[in-house]
């Protein structure tokens, strides 16, 4: 199903759309309408003739997932859309040894990969055995520069400019932000996005309060650093909402209070950032939207001989209690 052509065949709004195909309640006339154009799409062909296929998702074998608290969501959106066809769906831990084995000449015909929170090194070694035997894939909340890869995330570079943009256009400089930029593609973007911000507003980067080689295990001595010697930052950058409250909880620790000493965004719109207290202010990203996209793309790459499919979604600021004016 080409969730884009539902959309503009039924003139349904794409949340409306999504929120149908998870089975939430919406309106009668765009229920109809909704309908309506999947049969004009011939849906349910579709459905049938997608039957017999497999759908392998990859999942990291190392510590990157552990902190992607997005990954329910992900999957959720995963295993609706591939509900819809009658699709099989495998979820799988690999190493890098084990990619060169499965990922040979003889792998199945019926079957495409979906790719969920690796780090780099493991990104790296897969994207090549996929495209070495040609087969199809979706990496998710990644963004490549090679042609013949596939995926489905938001623009993650200019997230972390928005994120940093909204804080500076509340007054703040001394902006703090930590990520493991060596390791995890994502963390690289948002904070490229953090320095992009900064430079566009001659701010200069310091070295105390821009850490890139921040190991997520360690994360809490990395949080203590930014109070040493009694400094502290004017706010901070989570590269995902859980560093945000974990920085939250760390700095009242210290004694200071968020806002009013500290202003804290997140990354994610995880379901727990609306009820951590205070509230988090967040950037959205619409990872269930991106599991249902990812099978639809990896159908299409599939049934319709679409050699790489890139998409790009939106992502959206929701501003609550944890960040406010300098």
């Amino acid at each position: 199903m080409n969730v884009d052509e539902l959309v503009r065949l039924s003139g349904v709004s794409r949340s409306t759309v999504f929120r149908f195909l998870r089975g939430d309640n919406v309106r009668d006339a765009a229920k109809v309408a909704i309908i309506s154009a999947m049969k004009d799409l011939g849906y349910h062909d579709e459905k049938a003739f997608t039957q017999n296929l497999d759908l392998i998702i990859e999942v990291s074998t190392t510590e990157a997932i552990d902190h992607f608290l997005g990954f329910t969501q992900v999957i959720n959106g995963i295993t609706f859309a591939a509900e819809q066809y009658g699709i099989e769906v495998k979820l799988c831990r690999r190493d890098e040894e084990q990619l060169a084995t499965v990922y040979s000449g003889k792998y199945e015909k019926n079957k495409g990969v979906i790719v969920i929170g690796k780090d780099i090194d493991l990104e790296e070694a897969e994207a090549q055995k996929l495209i070495e035997n040609k087969i199809p894939h979706v990496f998710v909340n990644r963004v490549f520069d090679n042609r013949q890869l596939s995926f489905v995330a938001v623009d993650l570079v200019k997230a972390g400019y928005d994120v940093t943009r909204y804080l500076i256009d509340m007054g703040h400089k001394n902006i703090a932000v930590l990520g493991c930029t060596q390791n995890l593609r994502a963390d690289r973007h948002k904070v490229q996005g953090y320095k992009n911000a900064m430079s566009e507003s001659e701010i200069k980067v310091s070295e105390d309060l821009c850490i890139t080689n921040a190991k997520p295990e360690k994360l809490e001595a990395y949080i203590e650093s930014f109070f040493e010697n009694g400094k502290k930052p004017d706010a901070f950058v989570g590269i995902c909402d859980t560093y945000a409250m974990k920085f939250v909880s760390i700095a009242e620790k210290h004694g200071y209070k968020v806002p009013d000493d500290i202003a804290v965004v997140g990354m994610d719109g995880i379901a727990q950032s609306e009820f951590f207290r205070p509230a988090l202010t967040t950037l959205h990203v619409p990872f269930y939207e991106m599991g249902v996209m990812a099978v639809d793309s990896l159908l299409k790459q599939m049934t319709k001989n679409v050699s790489s499919i890139q998409t790009i979604l939106s992502h959206k600021m929701i501003e609550r209690q944890s960040s406010r004016k300098c």
